[in-house]
């Protein structure tokens, strides 16, 4: 019967009993059977010391973002290239304002379309009733808004939608924006 030890140099916290039923041969008391880990204790930092933490330090390789002063233009700013899902419908309402829903895809890869509701409003929304159709390509920028339905006592759904205030068409052609041409040769180069 081979019995198997592991050399610890900490004491166990749960030291097998001894067996007298048979006999064994002693063990130095450096030599444990199961050793239990010991829980490490992390060290807090008082508050008062945060901005120690939080200041760069020499291991920091990427310097950090500028900062840009705050505005109410970009504080929800939404900019967006799709293809144009659905005709762009105008309404009129009773209060004489005009506005206009279309619905936009924005492709994340190949294979996944993330649609956008889009909302135009006033003279924005008659333009692009009368020259946003389906299968356009166009760039929209904008703010990002909600409409909260309630659907019962614990159904609510968000739904969100870019309230559009700049439309532009893209070109219909993808622009190159390196020719490649093996018979020019590069300047200086002989």
């Amino acid at each position: 019967m081979a019995i198997l030890a592991v050399a610890s140099p900490f004491k166990t916290l749960n030291p097998s009993p001894p067996d007298h039923s048979r006999t064994r041969r002693r063990l130095p008391s450096s030599i444990l059977h199961l050793p239990l880990p010991v829980p490490r204790c992390r060290r807090l930092r008082c508050s008062a010391k945060y901005s120690e933490a939080a200041a760069p330090s020499a291991s920091t390789t990427t310097p950090r973002p500028s900062e840009i002063p705050w505005s109410k233009d970009i504080c929800n700013s939404v900019r967006l290239i799709g293809t144009v899902g659905t005709d762009v419908e105008l309404r009129q309402l009773p209060s004489g304002s005009a506005v206009a829903r279309g619905r936009l895809a924005v492709w994340k890869s190949a294979t996944e379309t993330t649609w956008v509701t889009l909302q135009f409003w006033d003279d924005m929304a008659i333009v692009s009733s009368e020259h946003v159709k389906k299968g356009d390509r166009i760039f929209v920028a904008g703010r990002l808004v909600s409409d909260t339905v309630d659907e019962g006592p614990e159904k609510r759904h968000v739904y969100y939608k870019l309230a559009v205030q700049q439309l532009n068409f893209i070109e219909s052609q993808p622009v190159r924006l390196y020719e490649s041409d093996a018979s020019q040769d590069a300047p200086g180069i002989t």
